[in-house]
């Protein structure tokens, strides 16, 4: 194994489980997952308008000061495909850096963008440990055409990161078949450490759980004409997504 310190990029797109993916990861006593840390989140997130300044223009200065605060000698974040409007650091510079790359991905883009809506309409990104008593739901309603571009949205972003990481040596995983089934999260860790150069660990608990349990159609209120729109679009059924 290389004596550099292991440096990690899990690059993907918005609720695709890189949050859950993240905490396995940070478990991992080799191994600080710093999860997000560039986009318009870094501009609420520190008290000083510095942090983002040097993310968005010197994203190398800024990486290394994140490096700095890591409680362990590895470092990991996550880096959405968005984040390319924020920073002119690049998923090349990251494989420059010595930065591993797991290219984490949600197969179906039609689940990732209703979430994408669920979220940005109930303002609930994430959700930890199991709520107590019944989960309420929230009741929305959305716009075909918004739901419609989110979809289409989704669908070249995934083209875009696999565009992206095609040149790279990397690690797939995918949101359904590795992470969606907690059953499934000892094996998945198991083969990420391996591809990282690491020994096993025994999990804990992740605490990140699925936001809303109840299917989607129990949520948006005119789910079944928004489904029924998409299914209408022949690049819909060209990408075999429904």
């Amino acid at each position: 194994m290389s004596s550099s310190p292991l440096r990690l990029v899990v690059f993907c797109n918005g609720r695709s489980g890189s949050h859950l993916l993240g905490s396995y990861l940070h478990q991992h006593p080799e191994i600080h997952f710093d999860h997000e840390q560039f986009g318009d989140d870094i501009k609420i997130r520190y008290n000083s308008p510095l942090p983002y300044y040097f993310s968005k223009y010197l994203p190398k200065a800024y990486l290394k000061w994140r490096i700095s605060k890591a409680e362990k000698p590895g470092y990991g974040l996550s880096f959405h495909l968005a984040n390319y409007s924020h920073t002119s650091f690049r998923i090349q510079d990251f494989h420059a850096q010595g930065y591993h790359i797991i290219r984490l991905n949600r197969d179906d883009p039609w689940e990732q963008a209703m979430s994408h809506l669920v979220a940005f309409s109930s303002n609930k990104w994430h959700q930890k440990e199991k709520p107590a008593g019944i989960q309420e739901l929230p009741q929305i309603t959305v716009d075909p055409k918004k739901a419609l571009s989110s979809v289409l949205n989704y669908i070249n972003a995934q083209k875009s990161l696999d565009n992206e990481v095609a040149p790279y040596p990397h690690l797939r995983l995918s949101y359904v078949d590795d992470l969606q089934s907690p059953e499934k999260h000892q094996d998945t860790m198991d083969r990420v450490f391996a591809h990282l150069g690491l020994s096993a660990i025994t999990l804990e608990q992740s605490p990140f759980k699925k936001t809303y349990k109840r299917p989607y159609s129990e949520i948006i209120s005119n789910y079944d004409e928004l489904r029924a729109k998409a299914q209408e679009r022949k690049w819909w059924k060209t990408n075999g997504a429904i």
